[in-house]
């Protein structure tokens, strides 16, 4: 027997890929690796109920959905895990170096990838800043070699030009023993999607990392986690694509810190549970 864990929908990535770099032959890679895999699994594993049901689809087209298998279950959902103990924080890496006590941390970690939506992070950081002297935006990660080269670039060519480029603060890759570090000092992880498919049959790693380190967590509202985290009250979304509403929450966050704190509790309680 062979078990398969599809971690995150592939197709939806190939789409993603093809739409950045403007090239659908790259589609063909992905739906022969994937094609290959529903072929011969006898079982898969996909990190949201709405990425089970993609797979049905996909078992569905390829003739696995037939009265041998009527009644047996292909699927299931298992959730992107965290570790049970989290690491103390080592080492100084943000305050009183880069940023000072008193400045609001929005951080960003991991790579650009295909589905960020840098345009709509950049307005609404940029609009923020010019009410609020005390935000400031970090960064660890960058661009992704060999799939995506060009969504963090055109970030950085955003930033440049910016009369707050001082205030955003990026790190790039930092080694992965010192990241936590950066979740300690920060005051809120934001996650900016764009409103595609492989964003909403998918999950986020970050978010989770985000919510065991107790960091309040405000993102699009586009993966099946981010509405289980609005449902619980355990992080704070937007609609994709809205940098105006984005601005305002930020706004609003920063002025309620001890609201953010709590939020981040009930986060940590919820990835824990």
């Amino acid at each position: 027997p062979l078990w398969a864990d599809l971690f995150g929908h592939v197709l939806g990535e190939a789409q993603a890929r093809a739409s950045v770099y403007k090239d659908d032959s790259l589609l063909f890679h992905y739906w022969n690796q994937e094609m290959r895999i529903i072929d011969r699994a006898d079982v898969f594993s996909c990190v949201s109920q709405r990425q089970v049901y993609a797979t049905i689809g996909e078992l569905g087209l390829v003739g696995r959905l037939n009265r041998h298998t009527a009644g047996y279950r292909f699927a299931h959902c298992i959730p992107i895990s965290i570790p049970t103990e989290k690491k103390e924080h080592d080492l100084q890496v943000l305050r009183g170096r880069d940023v000072s006590e008193d400045h609001f941390v929005i951080l960003w970690s991991g790579g650009y990838n295909t589905w960020t939506d840098v345009d709509t992070l950049f307005v609404a950081l940029e609009e923020a800043m010019k009410v609020d002297g005390q935000i400031r935006f970090v960064s660890t990660g960058g661009e992704i070699p060999e799939l995506d080269d060009q969504t963090y670039g055109h970030f950085q060519e955003l930033i440049q030009d910016s009369p707050f480029s001082d205030r955003f603060i990026l790190k790039g890759w930092v080694k992965t023993e010192e990241v936590h570090n950066y979740y300690y000092e920060s005051d809120l992880g934001m996650n900016i999607d764009r409103d595609i498919d492989e964003v909403g049959l998918g999950s986020k790693n970050r978010i989770v990392e985000w919510m065991n380190y107790g960091l309040p967590v405000l993102s699009s509202r586009v993966c099946e986690l981010t509405e289980i985290l609005e449902e619980h009250g355990a992080g704070f979304t937007y609609p994709p694509g809205d940098a105006e509403t984005l601005k305002d929450k930020i706004l609003q966050l920063a002025q309620d810190r001890e609201g953010l704190r709590e939020a981040g509790a009930r986060g940590a309680r919820l990835a824990a549970q």
